[in-house]
């Protein structure tokens, strides 16, 4: 689980870097290219937050999976 959870860190951290890249290029660029910047800004945002709440019950679904797992484990082993 902790490799996932690094690779879902790591794919939040490149995004969070190139939204910080796109929006140096759009400080020099044109006033049409910065209100696009600006109205595309809120769809990166939820798409970032989608990622987390996504992840995060994908781990609570792993979890709860692997748990039931180990209990099935437990039990035959019991007998």
């Amino acid at each position: 689980m902790a490799k996932r959870d690094e690779f879902i860190q790591k794919g939040l951290t490149e995004l969070e870097a190139l939204r910080g890249q796109v929006g140096q290029a759009v400080e020099q660029a044109s006033v049409e290219a910065r209100e696009g910047w600006k109205k595309l800004q809120p769809h990166l945002e939820r798409a970032e937050q989608l990622a987390i709440e996504k992840a995060g019950g994908l781990a609570q679904e792993l979890g709860s999976s692997a748990n039931a797992m180990i209990d099935d484990l437990r039990k035959r082993f019991g007998k």
